[in-house]
């Protein structure tokens, strides 16, 4: 058995544009749990630094998850025409 290839991929090497896709998108579970426990690591962090953090730092939960998002909505995370469409 060879390599399994996506159709599109017969040379083996990656066009320009496939370069500047996302490989993989992280489950929303693992991009919730990040938001979640943002708020606690800069807690720690403002502690241990034994300094306070800059105001923008402190900003409710809903601020960095519409950040994140924000900058995500620019992102190509795949190709349609990499894949076969089911029929």
């Amino acid at each position: 058995h060879g390599q399994k290839r996506r159709h599109n991929d017969r040379d083996g090497s990656p066009t320009a544009t496939a370069s500047h896709k996302c490989a993989a998108v992280l489950p929303v579970e693992y991009l919730l749990r990040f938001f979640m426990a943002l708020p606690s690591i800069l807690a720690h962090y403002d502690k241990l630094g034994g300094s306070t953090m800059p105001s923008a730092y402190k900003q409710p939960l809903w601020d960095y998850v519409n950040a994140i998002l924000s900058i995500m909505k620019d992102m190509d995370f795949f190709d349609p025409a990499a894949y076969i469409p089911l029929k």
